[in-house]
């Protein structure tokens, strides 16, 4: 059962992975809307992560690990590909694995506990 839902983590996870991250690092913009979907990825993958957290109670590094990994693999597939835009890449890595484990942590925190 777990496995299904480390799974269904992934599979969800993938869909902010190309609408918010994918597209802002790769489109042609100015910074200030690069700076704009990069808030916008924090309350997102907190809400993702508090859900998974919540119903899934994972380990905070696993669960972490789910939820950002698409965005991660994303990241590091632009990093590869593309040369300069070094800080701007780094910095939506750090959004994405920082908001994904405050998430997590606050959903586990706030989970059902056992009677």
């Amino acid at each position: 059962m777990r496995v299904l839902a480390y799974g269904a983590g992934l599979i969800v996870s993938v869909l902010p992975a190309f609408l918010l991250v994918f597209v802002s690092l790769f489109a042609d913009g100015q910074t200030s809307e690069r700076l704009l979907m990069l808030l916008a990825v924090i309350p997102v993958y907190v809400l993702i992560g508090f859900l998974f957290g919540r119903f899934v109670r994972p380990h905070r590094a696993a669960g972490t690990a789910v939820i950002a990994l698409p965005a991660v693999l994303l990241i590091g597939w632009l990093a590869l590909k593309e040369e300069g835009g070094g800080l701007l890449l780094a910095s939506f890595l750090l959004v994405v694995i920082g908001s994904a484990y405050a998430g997590v942590h606050l959903g586990v925190r706030r989970g059902t506990r056992p009677a």
